[in-house]
């Protein structure tokens, strides 16, 4: 679900925010590890048993982006400074989750998203 709004205070002002909500994205996990290798051998070839193919969730995930933006001239040519604002409230969702198979125990860890990223710009049409 995703909900935008925008709003236009006057011919200079420019509000906007978006809220998106989703389920957890689905992926194939792992079930279990194993290590095998010949006689007098102290290395081996690793195994990943994989879960049912995409029968695992992350969590949801929840996000809120705002923006405003001023419109004036520089030199008679149209011009926008912009200030977006991402993840406002400093949501860390996961992006993916991997396993992690160089230690003895697998260890299973999570890329997140971005933290809170406000951005400025300026814009110059010609």
């Amino acid at each position: 679900m995703k909900l935008v709004l925008q709003y236009k205070l006057d011919d200079s002002w420019d509000f906007g925010g978006s809220f998106t909500f989703q389920s957890g994205q689905s992926y194939t996990g792992a079930t279990s590890r194993f290590q095998s290798r010949l006689i007098d051998q102290n290395y081996g070839r690793g195994k990943i048993v994989p879960s049912q193919r995409y029968g695992l969730r992350l969590p949801a995930s929840h996000q809120l982006n705002i923006n405003a933006s001023y419109s004036f001239t520089t030199f008679g040519l149209p011009s926008r400074l912009i200030l977006d604002v991402y993840n406002v409230y400093n949501r860390r969702d996961i992006w993916f989750r991997y396993y992690n198979t160089q230690m003895e125990e697998t260890n299973v860890e999570d890329v997140k998203l971005l933290p809170i990223l406000p951005s400025l710009s300026f814009e110059l049409k010609f």
